[in-house]
């Protein structure tokens, strides 16, 4: 692999992670809104301080509890199944570094070279920059998508926020 080339692909790897991360994190904020203004018991600011899929799960509990859901919720249900699924590669990337892997043969007449992201205590699969690409694309329309069915079931996006300085920016 070139100088040149490796400096791009490494660029490219961080670029995406950073991404993934930030979309990841939108996930993790509707998951807090959810617990907010969804339940008819304040347990916001005891949910916001539970890990993700804990919180996911208590959003779950939820909303399937309903006995009337629009088809908002159940998207809404979807994504968070789905979302909670994808936070171990989330964590993957979070919390492990980019490595080029070098690979060659017993006799060494054949060598490759790839950057990926494996967990540095073992076991798992790799994430190749392909994989990485598909998961922020994922991550990416899971957010928006999530946002929309938040927003349809509770309303404007001026109703997420309870206390109004927030929303004025104050």
């Amino acid at each position: 692999m070139r100088a040149d080339h490796a400096a791009d692909e490494y660029r490219e790897w961080e670029a995406l992670v950073g991404h993934t991360i930030v979309r990841f994190g939108e996930i993790e904020y509707i998951t807090i809104k959810c617990l907010e203004l969804l339940p008819q018991d304040r347990i916001a600011a005891t949910a916001a301080r539970m890990p993700f899929a804990q919180r996911v799960n208590l959003v779950l509990e939820i909303l399937e509890g309903r006995k009337i859901t629009s088809k908002y919720v159940q998207q809404l249900v979807r994504h968070l199944v789905r979302a909670r699924q994808l936070a171990e590669k989330r964590n993957l990337i979070a919390h492990n570094p980019v490595m080029l892997e070098i690979y060659s043969n017993r006799d060494e007449t054949e060598a490759r070279t790839r950057y990926a992201i494996a967990s540095a205590r073992g076991g798992g699969k790799p994430i190749t920059l392909e994989d990485l690409k598909e998961l922020a694309a994922e991550v990416d329309d899971l957010a928006a998508s999530m946002w929309l069915c938040f927003n349809y079931e509770v309303g404007t996006s001026e109703h997420m926020w309870r206390d109004k300085s927030v929303q004025d920016g104050i």
